[in-house]
């Protein structure tokens, strides 16, 4: 069974300081090594989370006082083919040449073959979006920062077994450092 958690924390030095913390944060929870969890900073202060898990016995009480409001539910994501949902998902906009280079993405003109690649490969098509680019988002502190964008906009699905696998698995290379949680919500 997976879980879909909302958590709010106290203040942000309670939980979060950055991606890596946030990801043994979540291991310290979890009732198995093996679990699939996927998590993404709902807010700028990082006091508010979205985590994803297959871990039906994940327990934020571990975290013990630091959280002061959570709720769970059940995440079984259906989306038929052709159905037109809004989505929203948190990326780290990078290419990857030989060896280990790196270099972010920057502007729409290199942001749209992308985004377009990213729904071929997980059965969806992007409609349209909009971009909310975040600076110094950091892995660990003394790691540069990453590129970050949060991606909003409407998507159609063109494969239901691909776009429902990205759903649970996530999207994209960082998922453990709080990228690639696809959200969808139908269209209001």
């Amino acid at each position: 069974m997976t879980q879909l958690i909302q958590v709010r924390f106290a203040d942000r030095a309670a939980m979060y300081t950055d991606a890596r913390h946030m990801h043994n944060r979540l291991l310290q929870a979890a009732s198995r090594a093996d679990t699939h969890t996927l998590f993404r900073a709902q807010n700028v202060t990082g006091t508010r989370f979205t985590v994803l898990t297959d871990d039906e016995r994940f327990d934020p009480s571990r975290w013990g006082d630091a959280v002061t409001a959570l709720t769970t539910e059940v995440y079984a994501p259906t989306v038929a083919r052709g159905a037109r949902v809004l989505f929203e998902v948190r990326l780290c906009p990078v290419t990857r040449s030989t060896g280990k280079t790196v270099r972010a993405l920057r502007g729409a003109g290199e942001l749209d073959p992308f985004i377009e690649r990213l729904g071929q490969r997980h059965g969806f098509e992007v409609l349209s979006y909009a971009t909310q680019w975040e600076r110094g988002y950091r892995i660990d502190r003394q790691a540069p920062p990453l590129p970050s964008v949060t991606v909003s906009g409407e998507l159609e699905a063109i494969d239901e077994a691909q776009i429902v696998g990205a759903l649970y698995r996530g999207v994209g290379r960082a998922k453990r450092f709080g990228f690639g949680l696809l959200l969808i919500r139908p269209l209001e």
